[in-house]
């Protein structure tokens, strides 16, 4: 579990139709800002759990900017960047099983589009790329589908949202995932295997956020 808190996905929707958001709030669906805080409440096999995600950090690479957003519940890391063109998994860090002083970095060659914009019921997107670590690497592909559209209510309230389907290949099993992206909050609710997460507050970053240490 500790690994697949909020992995590849990070993606949302609910109904039939035409999409109901406008061209200029697309970025809405995933912001990103350094020192956002999201609160998640996570149940794994039946144990609940709650888990802090906040942006730590930006870096640039290949002249776009990645924002870190670290799980305090785990360590877990995940690098992301988002643009007109949708949201992207750059790298994802996390602990050794037991020297967890340690982390592996998988870095994803291309980046991974958990979302596609514009956003619409039926859209339909694949993934064909490579997850290394140090000298190793595995194919991975997803294939990721737009399922539904619509508004759900919240702990943050009523959010407007995208659901979206990623059927995962990572050479060694073949597994569905489901991703809820909120208007204003990004990632709000996901299922996977064994586990669920949904939001329970969020609290956006500000202009003078300060840039946080490696760990």
């Amino acid at each position: 579990m500790k690994k697949r808190i909020l992995i590849a996905g990070f993606i949302f929707i609910l109904a039939a139709g035409a999409s109901f958001a406008d061209e200029e709030d697309w970025l809405a669906f995933y912001p990103l800002q350094l020192g956002d805080q999201r609160e998640y409440l996570i149940t794994y096999k039946g144990k609940e759990i709650r888990a802090n995600v906040d942006i730590v950090k930006t870096y640039v690479e290949d002249e776009q900017e990645y924002y870190v957003m670290r799980s305090d519940e785990n360590d877990v890391e995940y690098h992301i960047n988002a643009n007109e063109q949708g949201v992207f998994l750059r790298r994802w860090r996390y602990p050794f099983p037991v020297l967890k002083f340690l982390k592996y970095t998988v870095k994803f060659d291309p980046p991974i589009p958990i979302i596609r914009y514009p956003l619409e019921v039926g859209k339909r997107w694949v993934y064909v790329g490579r997850g290394s670590v140090w000298f190793m690497g595995r194919d991975i592909s997803v294939s990721y589908v737009v399922k539904e559209q619509g508004t759900m209510e919240l702990a943050l309230g009523e959010v407007k949202y995208f659901k979206i389907s990623g059927l995962i290949n990572d050479s060694k099993a073949l597994y569905e995932e489901l991703y809820y992206y909120g208007q204003g909050y990004g990632y709000i609710k996901g299922h996977g295997r064994n586990r669920r997460d949904v939001i329970v507050d969020y609290r956006p970053g500000s202009a003078d956020a300060k840039q946080q240490p490696d760990k």
